[in-house]
């Protein structure tokens, strides 16, 4: 059955990125070409954002996450879609969406940021996928889905509640067959105590030869699970300050959200090799199925 993939209304909620990293100005640091990230109403980071940040989103992209991973991860997940049809939430630049039309998927993504939309059509591949520009926490297309995945992406979306949403709108367009696969940050202890240090990064150069100095501020909301980062990129024809926030979550919460939203955990990894997801494990991979529904629910479904 081929999948209806029609944008339903928007609403408010941040698109995918990567585990972008945020930093505040230290005082007296210049005047700066201000690329803030506005907020929205629900609390997230802005299109207009993420379309400022789209320039050098890849640079950053592949120099904090390893070339290497991404092609782990999309061979992982063309291994469990081969041929069948899949939603991507956050789609970006598409450095995951792309592969995997390649391998002979369908490929559909969504993301609310015209720019970083606009340097994934100038891909080649590009014309494989189906894009929405649209906040995804409504899943705003209609499916069936054999796969729907979110990389780094499920953190933009600020509150319980968002995350439930979300949960709840992937159960209702996955395949009976289908799985929703999920990566999130665990966030360090160095990450929860920063309590608004600077740091100093090492910095990709820019297409323009530039190679910027960077600084990182983070602090740390435990009440909310929010982390609260601003990017400081010092170069020589301009500084600019890059800021965001991002709900993590732990293994248990998210576990017993998709528990809630009508899914199951089948796996969990600590990376997309497959190793086993540890106390050390930086990031978590959670693969969820369908949990079977009782009479009342699949009546309710049709």
């Amino acid at each position: 059955m081929s999948p209806s993939w029609a944008p339903s209304a928007r609403v408010g909620s941040p698109p995918a990125m990567l585990r972008r990293r945020r930093m505040r100005r230290p005082g007296g640091l210049l005047r700066v070409a201000s690329d803030s990230f506005a907020e929205n109403g629900m609390g997230g980071s802005s299109a207009h954002a993420y379309d400022q940040v789209s320039q050098y989103y890849d640079r950053l992209r592949d120099h904090y996450w390893a070339v290497a991973s991404a092609a782990q991860c999309a061979q992982a997940l063309a291994a469990m879609v081969g041929s069948g049809t899949a939603l991507e939430l956050g789609v970006g630049t598409g450095h995951i969406a792309l592969p995997l039309a390649a391998g002979g998927a369908t490929v559909c993504g969504i993301d609310n940021s015209p720019g970083m939309l606009d340097m994934l059509r100038a891909k080649p591949g590009a014309e494989r996928l189906t894009l929405v520009c649209d906040d995804f926490v409504d899943v705003p297309v209609a499916g069936p889905f054999d796969l729907i995945y979110s990389v780094y992406s499920l953190g933009y979306l600020l509150t319980q509640d968002a995350q439930l949403r979300c949960l709840r709108a992937v159960r209702e367009r996955l395949a009976t067959s289908g799985v929703f696969v999920l990566q999130t940050m665990v966030p360090q202890a160095e990450t929860l105590l920063a309590d608004g240090k600077v740091r100093l990064l090492e910095a990709p150069a820019l297409d323009d030869g530039d190679v910027p100095v960077m600084l990182m501020c983070s602090s740390a909301d435990p009440a909310q699970q929010l982390i609260q980062q601003r990017i400081v990129m010092i170069g020589e024809s301009a500084t600019r300050v890059f800021k965001d926030r991002y709900r993590y979550l732990w293994p248990s919460e998210l576990d017993l959200m998709a528990r809630i939203a009508g899914l199951r955990l089948r796996a969990r990894w600590g990376d997309w090799s497959g190793q086993p997801f540890t106390a050390r494990s930086r990031s978590q991979i959670s693969v969820y199925e369908p949990a079977a529904m009782d009479a009342d629910e699949a009546s309710a479904r049709g």
